[in-house]
């Protein structure tokens, strides 16, 4: 007979570790951490060819050895409220990269890395009990960023409907409670871009985005100078930081660091996470 045709699966972990994200996320309220589940299994199953190749080898926009580390600071220690601090430099987009960048050419690619690198980024944090229980505060630093005209091809190479799957992995896919979105030094033409942005966001996050300008004294405010790099008017040197990542991660993403894994499985078999094992695992755990 005819040979059936497999693809990759992507299948969520079981372990109570992980299940305990969906639970923290929605402070143990079962129905809806189920949901959360559900919605989380449905996205690594439609975007199962994305997640296939996270070290995304060969395709010319990425390079894995270090695309994702570069404006990246993932902060060691807490916030003031106990949470997980991650921080993005805009000025440490490559120019180069933005420059080759062809929204007609490109859109695909980016799209696909955009999702790899989101999930990389904020799904290694799901077994961290800090972020898990007091969330996580992201700040963006525009100080000295590349042109607007640069930076706008990124945007360009999306369109409204991928950019809205984007948006949606914050508010509706990862399990993840997301306290601030601070934005240091935002030029004068972000709040036109935010506001373009702002009707693909839920109502909770868009009042949850703080524009700082050059407010450093408010930023410190939710967590200390001491831990955060001299780039953010900190005390950090973080080049020996920055080689242990490079060194430990080689700038690439592991199923295991998302939380799922990859299988062969049958287009014709029956989606792997049955709702009635997710909803009795979750309960198993509310105390």
């Amino acid at each position: 007979g005819k040979k059936k045709k497999t693809r990759p699966i992507a299948f969520p972990r079981k372990d109570d570790e992980f299940l305990c994200a969906f639970l923290r996320c929605k402070k143990f309220r079962v129905d809806d951490a189920l949901k959360c589940a559900i919605r989380y299994t449905d996205f690594v199953h439609e975007f199962a060819e994305v997640l296939g190749s996270l070290d995304a080898e060969g395709e010319p926009m990425m390079d894995p050895k270090n695309q994702a580390l570069i404006g990246l600071y993932t902060i060691k220690s807490t916030t003031n409220t106990g949470g997980r601090m991650i921080c993005f430099r805009m000025a440490e987009l490559p120019i180069e990269m933005l420059q080759k960048i062809d929204p007609k050419k490109h859109a695909d690619i980016m799209y696909k890395q955009g999702i790899r690198f989101m999930l990389a980024t904020f799904c290694r944090i799901l077994s961290d009990p800090h972020a898990a229980v007091c969330g996580v505060a992201m700040c963006e630093d525009w100080a000295d960023a590349p042109p607007l005209k640069l930076v706008m091809r990124l945007d360009n190479a999306m369109s409204t409907k991928q950019k809205k799957v984007m948006y949606s992995l914050f508010s509706d896919i990862i399990p993840m409670r997301l306290n601030a979105m601070m934005i240091l030094n935002q030029p004068a033409w972000f709040t036109v871009v935010l506001s373009l942005v702002k009707p693909f966001l839920s109502k909770k996050l868009r009042k949850r985005i703080f524009l700082l300008k050059h407010d450093y004294q408010r930023f410190h405010s939710l967590i200390d100078p001491a831990v955060l790099p001299t780039c953010f008017k900190g005390s950090v040197d973080w080049g020996p930081i920055r080689e242990k990542e490079q060194a430990a991660s080689g700038g690439t993403c592991t199923f295991e660091d998302i939380g799922i894994a990859s299988e062969q499985h049958s287009d014709e078999t029956a989606r792997p996470c049955e709702c009635h094992n997710v909803v009795t695992s979750l309960a198993s755990l509310v105390p």
